[in-house]
């Protein structure tokens, strides 16, 4: 970040103080709140605020003051601020990388038993399911990480002129896809090529069931990716 730049926030974050708005407030948060709630609020309220300079400016002045005060939190030492803002100053090599969020207990719960039964669909059908559950399951990974996202960035322009709505939807693809290939290494041929390094024979059922252990992989690996990353 340029000086001009920086000197930009200090001055709107001064302001944002000194008009007396208490800045988590203004952003309809409790004080204390962690860097991902205030990027939310922030999001969901520069979108709603469209078209209203006067309100857009109240809200970006409430964010960069919060932004600040995290960042002088850090640099002063002795306070422990979220992550993303104690290493906001430093470079991101991997900024596409999953990154640790929760998702709702609702969505945690819903995507368990989705995958639940695909996992059944495959083993009781081994037959006719072909690789039907497998590629169910990646979808229904897409779908949560984009629902999830959708909540996270809501949809509308970003700084850049693009839609957030159309970055999370290919996030959310490329995440699930990320995670079946996860799951169909861990539990297929990370065994087959560990077992073909030893010299060793994996039992008969191992081979037999190739299409359902991919399928439990795909679910299990989606799910975690689904409920705890974004």
């Amino acid at each position: 970040m340029r000086s001009t730049e920086v000197c930009g926030v200090v001055v709107r974050a001064a302001a944002a103080s000194a008009g007396g708005d208490d800045p988590y407030k203004v952003l309809g948060l409790t004080r204390g709140a962690n860097s991902d709630a205030v990027n939310r609020a922030y999001k969901r309220m520069i979108t709603e605020a469209r078209g209203n300079d006067a309100e857009k400016a109240k809200i970006e002045n409430a964010h960069s003051s919060i932004m600040m005060f995290q960042l002088s939190a850090r640099m002063k030492g002795g306070v422990e601020v979220a992550k993303d803002i104690r290493f906001a100053d430093k470079a991101v090599y991997f900024p596409w990388r999953p990154r640790r969020h929760n998702a709702d207990q609702k969505i945690i719960l819903y995507t368990a038993v989705a995958y639940a039964v695909m996992a059944a669909w495959s083993i009781f059908t081994q037959t006719t399911a072909g690789t039907q559950p497998l590629i169910a399951s990646t979808i229904i990974g897409g779908a949560s990480n984009v629902y999830k996202l959708q909540q996270i960035f809501p949809p509308g322009p970003s700084e850049s002129g693009n839609s957030s709505g159309i970055k999370n939807l290919l996030r959310g693809a490329l995440l699930a896809v990320a995670a079946t290939f996860l799951g169909c290494f861990l539990i297929f041929t990370l065994p087959d090529w560990t077992a073909a390094q030893l010299n060793k024979q994996l039992p008969y059922f191992f081979y037999e069931n190739e299409q359902t252990l991919l399928t439990i992989g795909t679910a299990i690996s989606n799910w975690v990716m689904s409920s705890f990353f974004r």
